[in-house]
């Protein structure tokens, strides 16, 4: 369809005038003017036509994400990037002296009582008898405990509550293992035999639990008083 170039009204493709303003029509005029008209609709009888010289080419609108798509570039944009809330290795420089004191004391004390408190020699024959199997099952306990309450606690702050219960472990711990180095026989209701007491030693799993049991004794002491 061609149009008139004078005042632009649609015409036939044989005239040669207007029917509106009666202005001569030039062919070549008319081709551009066709040409010029399909450029602005952006579509001809065939389809889509390419712009004309120096006109930019107009962006189609693309298609909208799906949910797949969306999905997986969520996931990509988090694996570079790690959280910050987690603990590292860092954070035992920020631990304080007296709970690593406690910490190192529970652990002492938890190995101290799996290795023999006390050694009986007779006829020549020694017999081993370890924490576990007395007393010691009782500072096993204390120390786990204690070692718990100790980790699980904020870094800077024990709390009233565990600082209490770890001072009052340590006191159970340490008193009853320098009691046991004192007197093996501690806590026997019967005489021990004579020269029995020479025939019992104390053993190194004793040493350590009362060693342990100092160190949880002094940690909390030495946080709130140091």
């Amino acid at each position: 369809m061609s149009y008139c170039r004078n005042c632009g009204t649609e015409i036939e493709p044989a005239s040669r005038f207007c029917s509106e303003c009666g202005a001569e029509l030039d062919p070549s005029q008319d081709s551009k003017s066709h040409q010029s008209h399909q450029a602005e609709n952006g579509q001809s009888e065939t389809g889509p036509q390419r712009p004309l010289q120096g006109e930019r080419p107009q962006q189609q609108p693309s298609d909208p994400p799906t949910k797949a798509q969306s999905s997986q570039t969520s996931e990509t944009s988090q694996v570079g990037s790690e959280p910050t809330d987690q603990p590292s290795w860092s954070h035992l420089s920020e631990i304080s002296l007296g709970k690593k004191l406690g910490l190192a004391g529970g652990g002492i004390t938890i190995i101290g009582a799996f290795l023999p408190w006390f050694s009986v020699e007779f006829l020549g024959s020694s017999i081993s008898n370890s924490g576990i199997d007395g007393d010691g099952v009782f500072t096993l306990i204390l120390a786990v405990v204690a070692v718990v309450v100790v980790g699980r606690s904020r870094l800077g702050s024990w709390g009233r509550k565990t600082w209490i219960g770890v001072t009052l472990i340590g006191v159970f711990v340490a008193f009853l293992a320098m009691g046991y180095i004192n007197d093996p026989w501690m806590g026997v209701d019967e005489n021990p035999p004579e020269n029995a007491e020479m025939l019992v030693d104390t053993g190194i799993g004793l040493y350590l639990t009362a060693i342990g049991g100092i160190m949880l004794l002094a940690g909390p002491l030495y946080d709130k008083y140091a």
